[in-house]
């Protein structure tokens, strides 16, 4: 076996007295462990020595002592009753040319045990052993390797290890370092220190920074420096507010603009040296996914509480035309909380008591700031969201009763807006909010045609009474059919359609025309408490009648309406065409009978609205 002469102990040994020390023991391990490797006693390493090797009366092993080319050892040297005296590690033979370079340095040092993560060694160590440096220590477990975090000192260096693994324990008998210093080293440096740079719209110094950067300042960024190479990579923790533009050289996670909020971790990343990443971590946790950004619904709620109304828009991203009207820019605004308008106790918006109403919810930008405003949609506003708005500020309990009037938190001039949802309810008292909505509705997408679409009510038979209602017509109804499907009565008094607030049926101030007949001849006929719908013979106690009369909203509260009746068993027609101005949103409809005493015995009527 090839065999080298080992450079410790083949010496004379001596105690700490200074006299011989004969009886003391070598123990012989293989590098880092506590696993026994031989030893030989000549140089062609064909007899191994004893294990331990103990020293004869002069100090000095009985042989030289030979170790096996190409392996490490570790020699232990203990007294005659087992204390050790030294431990010397990574020991090669001398001249050994098969053993490799390692990559730690023995030490040398005996630690002594402090705790779990630290250690303490004679004289003042802390050059070799400084912060960042690696280290390897061998314990009661085996071989742990760590990091030095902390090196003191005053009677002895302390050393404290964050390990990558177990812990210092009570047998901890060698320490090494690693061939590369923490400080000054060979290797390139990568540096991970972290500082603060100032944030500017496309100059921001993001690569001739450190890799770890808190921005200052809240610029709109459209664009980075060039990297110096592919794959450059920092990591930010900009200010609450900083715009991060989407599009051009810039792909943001989520593809839109994104505003940050304090504490969000942002990475980016040279993807070539002109067009770069943006990953966004968020300090609350949520994440940023295209999800989001193209929800069609908006995501609204609606609650009472009292006695006022809160709406709330949660998390979205919204796009905005541009607040010039000259301009096509779209303006992409990110919502990443929710954000709320709330109508007081006492803020009618223009309802009516006792009635539905539908209230438009919108969002407005202001100048990159998402805002919430509600309206009434019986007001009649201009919401195609081709134009600005002005707001009022909502002002508190009995400041917001305006159905024409856009209210939000704070009054804003000539802002973009865009619907992002609608909230019907009926209130007992109007401005008292007490009962939950009747339906909320997230604007996007399909989800809102019924806003324009035509709303059937429920059928009412016609069978027994002088008069027959149908209410709860929405106060933001445009336009209302009423049908007539086969209806007769048991005289010949014409039958007459009134309209009828929410204070009550009104039978007076019409201005109605009627024309009626056959083949044979006509009748005409005026009537002021109500639209008359035949006049003539169709008036006949036999006729089963058979039309519709629509009445469209003319202004604020003026109804114009028009429409046909026919008689299924007799060759009769009647027109009718006249208005009324009610001075209150429409609620309610009745048909009756002209004398107020003939009775309906037959069929049934029924509205529709939009």
């Amino acid at each position: 076996m090839s065999v080298n002469l080992s450079p410790i102990f083949n010496g004379t040994q001596f105690k700490s007295d200074g006299t011989l020390a004969s009886g003391y023991k070598i123990y012989t391990y293989a590098e880092g462990s506590s696993t026994p490797l031989a030893t030989y006693t000549t140089s062609l390493g064909d007899v191994p020595q004893a294990n331990p090797i103990v020293l004869n009366a002069r100090g000095e092993p009985p042989s030289q002592i030979w170790l096996t080319s190409g392996a490490g050892y570790k020699l232990v040297l203990t007294t005659d009753l087992g204390a050790i005296v030294v431990t010397e590690d990574n020991i090669r033979g001398v001249n050994d040319t098969t053993s490799s370079v390692d990559q730690w340095l023995v030490s040398g040092l005996t630690p002594t045990y402090v705790g779990a993560t630290q250690f303490t060694l004679v004289g003042d160590q802390t050059t070799a052993f400084h912060v960042g440096r690696r280290i390897k220590l061998l314990v009661s477990a085996g071989t742990i390797y760590g990091t030095i975090t902390a090196s003191a000192y005053g009677a002895v260096t302390t050393i404290t290890v964050k390990t990558d693994s177990g812990a210092i324990d009570a047998g901890i008998s060698s320490v090494s370092v690693g061939l590369i210093t923490a400080t000054n080293g060979s290797l390139p440096t990568i540096n991970y220190s972290r500082m603060t740079v100032a944030a500017t719209a496309t100059t921001t110094p993001l690569w001739a920074s450190t890799n770890v950067q808190d921005w200052s300042g809240t610029p709109t960024i459209t664009a980075f420096p060039a990297a110096s190479q592919a794959g450059s990579q920092r990591i930010v923790y900009p200010a609450a507010g900083t715009i991060i533009t989407h599009g051009g050289s810039i792909s943001v996670q989520g593809s839109a603009n994104y505003t940050t909020e304090a504490g969000d971790e942002l990475t980016i990343t040279a993807v070539t040296t002109s067009t770069f990443t943006v990953a966004i971590k968020k300090a609350s946790g949520y994440a940023v996914t295209q999800q989001i950004i193209s929800s069609k619904i908006q995501p609204i709620t609606a609650i009472v509480g009292s006695s006022a109304l809160t709406i709330t828009l949660n998390a979205t991203n919204i796009d905005f035309r541009s607040a010039t009207l000259g301009s096509g820019t779209v303006n992409t605004r990110q919502i990443a909380s929710p954000i709320s308008v709330v109508v007081s106790s006492g803020s009618t918006l223009g309802t009516v008591s006792a009635t539905q109403s539908l209230l438009a919810v919108l969002a407005i930008d202001n100048a990159g700031t998402v805002e919430l405003a509600v309206v009434n949609i019986a007001g009649g506003n201009n919401l195609d969201e081709t134009t600005l708005i002005s707001t009022t500020a909502e002002g508190g309990a009995g400041a917001a009763d305006s159905a024409n009037v856009i209210y939000s938190t704070t009054a804003r001039a000539s802002v973009p807006f865009r619907i992002v949802g609608y909230v019907e309810s009926t209130q007992a008292t109007a401005g008292t909010w007490a009962t939950a909505p009747s339906k909320i509705q997230g604007a996007g997408g399909q989800a809102l045609q019924h806003i324009g679409a035509i709303t059937t009510g429920t059928a009412q038979a016609t069978t027994s009474g002088v008069t027959v209602d149908i209410s709860g017509i929405p106060n933001t109804a445009k336009s209302v059919t009423l049908m007539l499907l086969g209806v007769s009565t048991n005289g010949s008094s014409p039958v007459v359609i009134r309209l009828g607030t929410a204070a009550g049926i009104i039978a007076t101030g019409y201005l109605t025309g009627t024309i009626g007949g056959n083949g044979a001849g006509t009748a005409v006929a005026n009537n002021t408490t109500g639209f008359q719908v035949e006049a003539g013979s169709l008036s006949a106690a036999a006729t089963v009648r058979h039309g519709s009369i629509t009445f469209n909203l003319y202004g604020t509260d003026t109804w114009v309406g028009n429409g046909l009746v026919g008689g299924s068993n007799t060759a009769q027609i009647g027109m009718v065409a006249g208005s009324i101005a009610l001075g209150a949103p429409l609620t309610q409809i009745r048909i009756t009978t002209s004398n107020g005493t003939d009775a309906f015995d037959a069929g049934a009527i029924n509205i529709s609205y939009q």
